[in-house]
């Protein structure tokens, strides 16, 4: 019994929320996809996943702070694809300050995540990432696809928007 739990502690170790950002930005540069220059740093709140103000406030030049919340996390493909995509949005208001906040910003940013997610699923070999929400092993590219549907379907949502 003892032999057991050992080995399901090995396959499935149970990391911190913030053990998880940290190997999503491992993974992130393993294949050749390093974070975003312009995010100061990268927290863990109750907060919606999204970009926010520095200090200062969101200037063109300066960094901005990505959060991220507790269902992004859940497994190492949601934690990514979150981290890439916020960015994103730190690179536009990075160049352009709070003009680079647009409803069109954003559906492009999806478009790139999705483009982003296709790069990735080819660097990837067949193997599997632990999702906490659904306390299971899961194949990476089926993970992988499963984003790409809520990225597009994310991008329906916003193009069918009015202002």
């Amino acid at each position: 019994m003892r032999q057991r739990v050992r080995r399901h502690l090995r396959r499935h170790p149970s990391l911190s929320d913030e053990d998880k950002v940290h190997e999503a930005t491992r993974t992130m540069t393993r294949i050749g996809e390093e974070p975003a220059d312009s995010i100061c740093y990268v927290q863990l709140s109750d907060e919606d996943s999204q970009v926010m103000p520095p200090d200062g406030g969101f200037k063109k030049g300066h960094c901005s702070i990505v959060n991220i919340e507790p269902a992004d996390v859940n497994d190492e493909v949601e934690c990514v694809t979150t981290i890439y995509h916020e960015g994103l949005h730190t690179d536009d208001i990075h160049q352009h300050g709070t003009d680079g906040i647009s409803r069109e910003r954003e559906i492009v940013a999806h478009e790139k995540t999705v483009k982003f997610l296709r790069r990735w699923a080819k660097k990837e070999n067949e193997r599997t990432v632990w999702c906490s929400q659904h306390k299971t092993n899961e194949g990476i590219h089926q993970r992988i696809n499963e984003v790409i549907v809520e990225e597009h379907r994310s991008i329906q949502v916003l193009s069918t928007e009015e202002n």
